[in-house]
């Protein structure tokens, strides 16, 4: 009995000491969680000119954030490789949680247009040059585009070039205009970011460019309403388009709709309706119609000057009228689309 006592008190006594040695222990680090914000990041085994790479990284690949070196850090990768990356290729753990939360709700904004990229484009996580860098895309790259902001320029510094003479620069008199778009990118997954409007081309189906240049309306946003029986056995699809004519401020992403309907006689497309004098905000939201020339609907927010109204359009065969809001400032049926020079639409 005594050895049992003797041998608990020994047990004890060992479990006190190492508890006590613990606590004199200095607490092991904690680092900083960052990810991979490019496609192929390098790991370099020092800060030196003359340096080697100990591994690369993939954009989204975790890794852990030792020291901070003027534009370069310390970082240790998930298989325990250690060396020094660019901090600029980094992303910090909130604005990874941010960009992820943004490619969620871009999953649930309807496409307004879709585009490819031009020139490489980067992403940021909200519209603005200052704002966090995410990604860049490559050239080529399809994109879906959701919304649209505009950004008011600063003022610039006494004898500095106004942006608006800046070659190349997507700029009026009022702002810098800027997307929030969504991409596939291989390997990667989807992805979504602000950029600005200049990286993208529009990717519309004929003839809508070339009616919508003879209008002297820029493009903005275009959707499918319905199908109707075409030539040769064939479907034609008809069109609601939105866009800006003239300069409508930092407040109104479009300020004109037009409907163009296939003209059987005519062998052509046609307008159906225009709508103008709008302060509109993206998204428009259709309701296609569920048969071959059925009933269709779409509405969107129009700013008011004083409030913010929903206006509800519907469109039965070629005729679209206002169904919920003020009254629109112009409507006309079944009338003929501006014809651009030189073009010939089937």
């Amino acid at each position: 009995m005594r050895k049992i006592i003797l041998g608990l008190i020994l047990v004890v006594v060992a479990i006190v000491v190492a508890m006590m040695w613990r606590r004199g222990q200095p607490a092991p680090p904690v680092y900083e969680t960052a990810f991979a914000g490019e496609d192929r990041v390098s790991v370099w085994n020092s800060t030196a000119e003359v340096r080697e790479a100990v591994a690369t990284l993939k954009f989204g690949d975790r890794v852990s954030v030792l020291e901070h070196d003027k534009d370069l850090t310390e970082i240790r990768t998930s298989r325990g490789a250690s060396g020094w990356v660019e901090s600029r290729q980094l992303i910090s753990q909130e604005v990874w949680q941010r960009a992820s939360e943004l490619v969620t709700k871009a999953g649930s904004i309807p496409v307004q247009a879709f585009g490819h990229t031009h020139v490489p484009a980067n992403l940021h996580l909200e519209p603005g040059r200052d704002a966090p860098r995410l990604l860049q895309l490559s050239r080529d790259v399809p994109v879906q585009m959701l919304a649209r902001k505009v950004v008011a320029q600063q003022t610039p510094a006494l004898g500095a070039t106004p942006p608006a003479a800046r070659p190349g620069s997507a700029v009026n008199s009022t702002g810098q205009e800027w997307w929030l778009i969504r991409a596939e990118v291989t390997e990667l997954g989807p992805v979504a970011g602000w950029t600005l409007s200049h990286f993208i081309a529009l990717d519309a189906p004929a003839p809508l460019p070339d009616y919508s240049t003879a209008a002297a309306m820029r493009l903005i946003a275009w959707f499918m309403l319905n199908r109707v029986p075409g030539d040769e056995g064939g479907d034609k699809p008809q069109y609601l388009t939105a866009g800006l004519k003239d300069s409508p401020g930092l407040v109104c992403d479009f300020n004109m709709l037009r409907v163009y309907t296939w003209g059987e006689k005519r062998r052509q497309y046609e307008t159906a309706f225009v709508g103008s004098n709008l302060c509109g905000k993206l998204p428009i939201r259709v309701k296609p119609a569920a048969a071959l020339g059925g009933d269709s609907e779409f509405y969107f927010v129009n700013v008011g000057e004083q409030d913010n109204e929903k206006f509800v359009y519907q469109m039965r065969q070629t005729s679209v009228r206002r169904v919920e809001g003020s009254a629109p400032n112009r409507e006309s049926t079944h009338a003929r689309a501006p014809k651009p020079r030189g073009s010939h639409v089937h």
